[in-house]
């Protein structure tokens, strides 16, 4: 029971508490990937269905007991190896140890200025030939509005508050990544019968809407553009 509540523990600081409940069987295919034998997985898969987490923290050890031997059919030897193995697991420390855990990935990404690079490409093809073009931009933001900020990231942290900051700024920055693949080719398509001028290229309009969604601001932005000379298409 120790290797199972350790890979439980385990468990909890990468994903959560609500993991146990909400991912049952993925718990129980990871203690047999780590080596548990699968009838000792099994009883940890039941006891999780049958609501162990809540029922742990509700209920006195005779009484958690009991429920296991009712709700889960087991004998009273192993509802109480379970039930001791759930209240180390549960303990009071531990609880308030996670409880204070919750969301410190957000706070760190809150209180910090992050920087990544985008490279652009793509092509003006118009009378037979095409001219290439590409940007690279250059942006370090900070998080302007919390609550933007939060529910932009909601969905994640209700599944795993323990998020750290690097894995949230890498959801912003995805959804900052689309912007800028957008605004580039809105750019380079923007008319018809003239190629883009890409020295001329800016990108911070078009990113900067998107930051304002996600309660960023826009602390430094670069751009730097270039296009090929104009290209016959081996076609013609």
């Amino acid at each position: 029971m120790d290797r199972i509540r350790e890979i439980l523990t385990s468990t909890i600081n990468e994903e959560g508490i609500d993991y146990l409940q909400w991912e049952p069987y993925k718990m129980y295919q990871r203690l047999v990937a780590n080596g548990i034998d699968s009838s000792y997985a099994g009883l940890v898969l039941i006891t999780l269905l049958a609501g162990a987490v809540e029922s742990t923290q509700r209920l006195d050890e005779e009484e958690l007991s009991k429920f296991f031997q009712k709700e889960c059919f087991l004998r009273k030897k192993a509802a109480d190896q379970m039930t001791a193995m759930y209240k180390h697991l549960f303990s009071p420390d531990n609880l308030i140890s996670w409880k204070n855990r919750e969301n410190t990935g957000f706070e760190e990404l809150c209180e910090s200025t992050w920087e990544f690079e985008w490279e652009g490409s793509g092509r003006w093809e118009r009378n037979g030939g095409h001219y290439d073009c590409s940007a690279t931009v250059t942006v370090d933001v900070k998080v302007k509005d919390k609550d933007l900020a939060l529910k932009a990231l909601e969905k994640i942290l209700l599944k795993n508050p323990f998020t750290d900051s690097d894995t949230l700024f890498e959801l912003l920055q995805k959804k900052m990544e689309a912007a800028l693949q957008e605004d580039f080719e809105e750019y380079i398509e923007s008319d018809d019968y003239y190629p883009p001028v890409m020295e001329d290229y800016d990108a911070e309009y078009g990113l900067n809407k998107c930051c304002q969604k996600l309660g960023l601001k826009i602390t430094y932005i670069g751009t730097k553009g270039s296009m090929s000379d104009y290209e016959y298409d081996d076609r013609w």
